[in-house]
C-alpha cells in the first residue's frame, strides 16, 4: 500500500543517485603538462595515448561493466548499509525463530502447486488479502528464504510497543496504509465495522488524504528494495485492507481494487541490479469440506505483461484466476 491512488514510477521521488546507491562522478582534469614531462619521443608517444584513453573514459562516464560482479556488489552492499535499519541486518534469533515457528504453525491449510516455489531467493510472494491466517501460511510455506511480511504502519507498528516488538522479530517491513481506492461510503463502512483503534487510524489516514494524499512511503521502498537485493524473499498482499485485532466483522471474502506500490519496488529493484524482479502470484482461501488452501501460482516479471492492464492489475488478476468465481471481486471481470 503507497499513500496514493494507482500511482505509477514517475511520481517516485528518488533521485537516481538514491535509486542507484551510486554517487555522482566527476572527471579529473588532464593538464597538458601531462603529455610533455619527458624529452623521449617514445615517451611523448605513450603519455599522449594514455591521455587520449583517458579522455575516451572521461567522455564516456563511469564504467557500467560489471563482469567480475565486484563492482556491482559493492553497489549493492552499499545501499543495504545505508537503508537498512539495524533490526534488519541481524539473522532471526532462536526465540524469534521458535515464536514464529508456533505462529505460523497454528494455521492449518493445504498446498498446492509447490513445485512452482523457486529454489532460491529473491523473489516477491504476492497474495490476496482475506485475513483467516493468510500472513501465517505465507511465512510457514516460504519459511527458508527468510520471508519479510509487509505489515501496516498506522495500526500495527506504531500503535503497539510489544506488536512492533514482535514484529521486528520475525522481520517485518513496515508500510503507511491507504484507502484512497475506496469511495467515500465504502470508507464509511470499513471505518463502522472496526474497533477502537481502526476507527481511529481509519478516520486519521482518510482525514490525510482528504488534504491531498499520503506521501510515498520511500523507507518502505529502499528496505524492501534492499532485503530482496540479497536474496530474501517479501510476503506482500496489495490490495492494503486489513483486519485489525479488535474488528467486529470480518472483511467479504472477495478481492479489492490493488495498489501499486510492488511497481516502485520492482522499478527500484531493477535500478539497482539491473534485473527484474521474480514475483510470486499465490492464492489463499477456504474451500467447502477441505478447508483453507494455499495455491502457488508461476513465477512472473513485470516485463512478461503485454496486456492493456497496467502491472499490478495484470498480476492480480493471475491470483484472481487462482480463486474461486464467487472471490474474485474487483478483477472477476478482468478474466
Amino acid at each position: 500500500m503507497i499513500g496514493e491512488k494507482n500511482q505509477g514510477n514517475e511520481r517516485f521521488p528518488i533521485s537516481p543517485e538514491d535509486a542507484s546507491g551510486t554517487e555522482s562522478y566527476q572527471s579529473d582534469q588532464i593538464e597538458s603538462s601531462e603529455v610533455l614531462e619527458s624529452d623521449s619521443p617514445e615517451d611523448v608517444v605513450e603519455q599522449i595515448e594514455a591521455t587520449r584513453k583517458k579522455i575516451d573514459s572521461i567522455k564516456q562516464g563511469p564504467s557500467t561493466d560489471f563482469s567480475n560482479g565486484e563492482s556491482l556488489s559493492r553497489k549493492i552492499s552499499d545501499y543495504q548499509s545505508r537503508y537498512l535499519p539495524d533490526y534488519l541486518k541481524k539473522e532471526k534469533s532462536l526465540v524469534s525463530n521458535l515464536f514464529l515457528d508456533l505462529w505460523s504453525g497454528s494455521v492449518r491449510f493445504e498446498l498446492r502447486n509447490k513445485e512452482n516455489i523457486p529454489e532460491s531467493g529473491p523473489f516477491v510472494v504476492v497474495c490476496n488479502h482475506f485475513g483467516n491466517g493468510d500472513v501465517q501460511a505465507l511465512l510457514k510455506t516460504f519459511k527458508d528464504f527468510n520471508p519479510h511480511p509487509i505489515i501496516g504502519k498506522s495500526i500495527w507498528w506504531k500503535n503497539s510497543f510489544f506488536a512492533r516488538s514482535f514484529l521486528k522479530a520475525i522481520k517485518a517491513i513496515p508500510v503507511q496504509e491507504s484507502l484512497s481506492n475506496l469511495s467515500k461510503e465504502e470508507k464509511y463502512a470499513a471505518k463502522e465495522r472496526q474497533g477502537i483503534v481502526g476507527k481511529k487510524v481509519f478516520q486519521e489516514i482518510s482525514a490525510q488524504e482528504d488534504r491531498g494524499g499520503l506521501r510515498v512511503d520511500t523507507d518502505f521502498v529502499r528496505q524492501s528494495v534492499a532485503v530482496l537485493s540479497r536474496g530474501d524473499a517479501m510476503c506482500l498482499f496489495p490490495e492494503g485492507l486489513w483486519l485489525q485485532p479488535q474488528s467486529l466483522t470480518q472483511e467479504k471474502p472477495e478481492m479489492k481494487q490493488a495498489y501499486r506500490g510492488l511497481e516502485l519496488v520492482a522499478s527500484q529493484y531493477e535500478k539497482l541490479t539491473g534485473k527484474q524482479l521474480p514475483i510470486l502470484p499465490t492464492s489463499f482461501f477456504e474451500e467447502s469440506g477441505r478447508g483453507k488452501i494455499l495455491k502457488v501460482g508461476e513465477a512472473v516479471t513485470f516485463d512478461e505483461n503485454n496486456s492493456e492492464l497496467n502491472n499490478t492489475d495484470w498480476l492480480m488478476t493471475q491470483i484472481a484466476q487462482m480463486l474461486p468465481e464467487n472471490n474474485r471481486g474487483y478483477y472477476k471481470n478482468s478474466i
